[in-house]
């Protein structure tokens, strides 16, 4: 961002060029291991960050950036790659439940919000550990 110093004599003004915020995203994804479905999955991340940001009624005055990673439904690469993102607002993913568990947990540790799109263990039905406003499931889990 550039800030541009206007002198009026008598007065000093500082006024951002742009008022733009950033929301970096950390994205997990399966590309590798057993369940591979990530690399689908990464080809729609650039689409919908655009879609956001071109339509002025979401998120005005916001840029997205992302940063993905490989999850490959293994724990402990998952939570390297948690561990590895610089400066994060918001994780998507992972999409394994067994890399969920771990990384839902230190996202509310770091109280940073996290979305997966495909954890079905019923272990997430325990709201007193898996509560909004750091976790969100959208998948439905029954008991």
């Amino acid at each position: 961002m550039f800030v541009y110093l206007v002198m009026i004599p008598g007065l000093v003004v500082i006024m951002p060029s742009v008022l733009t915020k950033e929301i970096r995203l950390g994205v997990l994804l399966p590309i590798t291991g057993r369940w591979p479905i990530g690399t689908r999955i990464a080809a729609a991340v650039p689409l919908a960050t655009s879609d956001v940001m071109n339509d002025a009624t979401l998120l005005p005055g916001y840029n997205i950036t992302y940063e993905i990673v490989d999850s490959s439904c293994e724990p402990e690469q998952g939570l390297r790659g948690m561990v590895g993102f610089k400066g994060v607002d918001l994780f998507i993913g992972p999409a394994c439940s067994v890399v969920v568990e771990p990384a839902a947990l230190l996202a509310k540790i770091w109280n940073k919000p996290i979305i997966t799109y495909a954890a079905s263990s019923n272990k997430f039905i325990n709201k007193n550990v898996y509560s909004t406003p750091w976790y969100y499931n959208g998948v439905r889990t029954t008991q």
